[in-house]
């Protein structure tokens, strides 16, 4: 079983720039927003996966969509031995693109489909193989007052 972590913060707090502290021999980052890292050597360091005959090169990888991710996580765990650590930046967004994409439709049942591919990834990130950790970088907000808060993921809805 792998390990999984969330790494939760603010905007603006550092989650994404402390990326730069991990070793990118063995790391690989799921952006969930279109956006490079901005932490100097990113571009350098972490080159865009690609394939050609089975073989997997690269460490990065952009999409917001939950089966992709998902895909990604399975090729990380069987195909790159070498990756210790696996980041999901950015990884509530794949809740507000997946909210977004279904807004026409109508009824509850929406929610609950997404709520479920969340979960359903996590699961995923924990039945990994144990050399793997695995780190979910959201942002946070305050649902309570500034004299009592309450804080929690950030997330479309409630």
């Amino acid at each position: 079983m792998s390990r999984p972590i969330a790494l939760a913060g603010f905007t603006g707090n550092g989650k994404s720039s402390s990326l730069k502290y991990l070793d990118p021999k063995s790391t690989f980052i799921i952006s969930c927003t279109p956006k490079q890292l901005t932490f100097p050597g990113f571009r350098k360091n972490y080159k865009k996966l690609t394939a050609v005959d089975g073989n997997y090169q690269g460490n990065w990888y952009y999409s917001n969509k939950f089966d992709k991710v998902s895909q990604i996580l399975k090729v990380v765990d069987k195909k790159m031995p070498h990756v210790k650590v696996l980041v999901i930046d950015d990884a509530n967004y794949l809740l507000t693109y997946d909210t977004f994409e279904k807004a026409k439709e109508k009824g509850y049942d929406k929610f609950t489909d997404i709520a479920k591919s969340y979960f359903d990834l996590i699961h995923q990130a924990e039945t990994l193989r144990d050399d793997l950790t695995v780190i979910f970088v959201s942002h946070i907000e305050n649902a309570g007052s500034d004299i009592d808060p309450i804080y929690r993921l950030f997330t479309t809805g409630n």
